[in-house]
């Protein structure tokens, strides 16, 4: 890594640490929180992760969720153009810090999502689970630490025997599949913060996503036909 600041560590195989890899003075947290707090946008708000398409999912998990790609910029007001620059702001981390990973795997990776701002409450949790699956094709996980000003809500990997609580400005990167199925514990004070994205070596497995105003998105195949868009949950 070119920044002379950032530390790597690898305390399992495949799981890499970087360390104060988000500037500081970004205020992330602060400047997402003045445009989303309050917000009743279908778009462009905080999401409760516990119900999905009328389910319940709260013994599986608890948060709340922003998921946000460059396809929303077409909707932006002025009120929300905060969100963009924030987006733009993590999504370069992500980017310079991937080449360092990719390089000591040799991996040639297509394909990348967009991203999910997450907040974990106290009480919330997410039970161990892998990213790669049936909803999913994913081959590259990483997390984006926002803060550490909180209790609990380590970042586990029981298959590993790894458990940690990330400090601020960390990026966490490592295997989407079943080897590194990983959980966040309950948070028992405070509010946790990260960013959520991951790569894959091509986008075959992924339509094309096209969110409307009304919040449910249109998808297409890979031959550009209009399948649906709704119950779509995008990740």
């Amino acid at each position: 890594m070119e920044k002379k600041n950032i530390k790597i560590e690898n305390p399992a195989l495949g799981v890499y640490i970087y360390k104060n890899a988000i500037p500081n003075g970004l205020q992330l947290i602060e400047r997402l929180e003045s445009v989303l707090g309050n917000s009743s946008d279908e778009l462009f708000k905080w999401t409760d992760s516990t119900r999905v398409n009328g389910k319940d999912l709260s013994d599986y998990r608890t948060c709340f969720d922003f998921k946000i790609h460059s396809d929303y910029w077409k909707f932006l007001t002025p009120e929300f153009e905060e969100i963009k620059l924030c987006y733009e702001e993590i999504e370069k981390v992500f980017d310079e810090t991937i080449e360092h990973y990719k390089e000591i795997f040799n991996l040639k990776l297509g394909w990348r999502a967009g991203l999910n701002f997450i907040k974990y409450g106290q009480g919330h949790h997410f039970v161990s689970h892998v990213d790669d699956g049936s909803s999913e094709s994913c081959t590259v996980s990483a997390l984006a630490y926002l803060n550490d000003d909180y209790e609990g809500g380590e970042l586990g990997f029981p298959l590993l025997d790894l458990e940690f609580t990330p400090e601020a400005g960390d990026l966490v990167f490592f295997p989407s599949g079943f080897t590194h199925a990983h959980k966040v514990n309950p948070v028992k004070s405070g509010i946790r913060y990260s960013v959520l994205t991951w790569w894959d070596y091509t986008d075959k497995l992924h339509p094309k996503i096209e969110p409307t105003r009304s919040g449910v998105p249109r998808i297409y195949n890979n031959d550009n036909d209009w399948v649906d868009g709704e119950g779509f949950v995008y990740s």
